[in-house]
């Protein structure tokens, strides 16, 4: 397709159905082919490390429980620290590792400043401890009285 430049062959030579002139970024690796094999947009000449799986893909969310390479940065769920941070619950989006907002290192959802609008009755937890409810105030209040009355 072109005799000035050698890179440029009309000829398939790694039988993948492209040749270098049809736009296969590599001739001789019939991996490497600018046809996208998934449809998620990304052909493997263009960075996609999986063109069998459409979620992934260079730039795509990595999901930090599958087992897979999502975003293509070489890096698997927990060992890519970018993407997948453990034990940090600063409850930004992209590394959130507990199911409540909450600014904790627990999956238990526990009310903290942060949680309650001005106005609200705050139920917080308090060094780990459960709130106080209504029933130990109301013997108090019992025995009070009995004790009044006597």
């Amino acid at each position: 397709c072109d005799d000035d430049d050698a890179a440029l062959n009309p000829d398939d030579a790694d039988a993948d159905g492209f040749s270098s002139c049809e736009g296969d970024c590599d001739d001789e690796d019939s991996d490497m082919s600018p046809a996208d094999g998934d449809g998620d947009g990304v052909s493997t000449c263009e960075g996609d490390c999986d063109d069998d799986l459409d979620t992934v893909y260079p730039g795509a969310s990595e999901d930090c429980e599958d087992g897979v390479d999502n975003d293509c940065d070489g890096l698997v769920d927990l060992d890519d620290e970018d993407d997948c941070a453990s034990g940090d619950d600063d409850d930004s989006a992209d590394d959130d590792d507990d199911t409540t907002d909450d600014d904790d290192t627990t999956d238990q959802p526990i009310a903290d400043d942060d949680d309650v609008e001005p106005g609200e009755d705050c139920r917080c937890h308090v060094h780990g401890r459960e709130p106080i409810g209504p029933s130990p105030l109301l013997f108090v209040l019992g025995v009070l009285l009995v004790l009044r009355r006597r």
